[in-house]
């Protein structure tokens, strides 16, 4: 069970990073 959750904090981290990334290419795009 523990490390299901960790597996789960690890994606959300790895997704909010994303789009973030995401986010400033779409501004320097602009």
């Amino acid at each position: 069970m523990g490390q299901k959750a960790e597996e789960q904090r690890v994606s959300t981290v790895k997704t909010s990073t994303f789009t973030r990334d995401m986010n400033m290419t779409r501004k320097l795009s602009e």
